[in-house]
């Protein structure tokens, strides 16, 4: 198993949210009574127009960039640092799609129901070689168009 390399990007899903498994693999194939709102705006009250109710379309712009919370709990192992800084960045112009049936993501904002051609995966590991000191690896793929 490689280790998952430090530049994390966003490419097809945020894969970091939520259900993880679902992302890229469930959805509506359009944005009917959604809300849209620009990444940017997100921190300069861009969700007041949101209810809470409805999909909700976030929409980034290349180069966005936005932290990744990775947490850890368990009676025998602790995650160091606690919170570590980890992002991820918007490869391209992308929408995603928030809903009840999962998370989306779409180059298209009315448009989310395409398939990807290829699933997403999540893997966990732990190993070594000689070359490389133990290690866990956690592996996070997005569902390639």
């Amino acid at each position: 198993m490689t280790r998952p390399s430090s530049n994390v990007i966003l490419s097809l899903a945020m894969a970091t949210v939520g259900a993880m498994a679902t992302v890229g693999l469930s959805g509506c194939s359009h944005s009917a009574n959604a809300t849209r709102v620009r990444y940017a705006d997100l921190n300069r009250g861009g969700l007041a127009s949101y209810s809470g109710k409805g999909p909700l379309i976030v929409e980034f712009q290349s180069g966005d960039r936005f932290p990744v919370n990775f947490n850890f709990s368990g009676d025998d192992f602790a995650l160091l640092p606690e919170h570590p800084g980890i992002e991820l960045q918007a490869k391209q112009h992308c929408f995603v799609r928030f809903g009840d049936d999962g998370v989306r993501v779409s180059l298209d904002p009315d448009e989310f129901a395409r398939k990807p051609q290829h699933p997403g995966q999540f893997r966990v590991g732990f190993g070594a070689t000689p070359n490389r000191s133990p290690a866990l690896d956690v592996v996070i793929v997005a569902p390639r168009r």
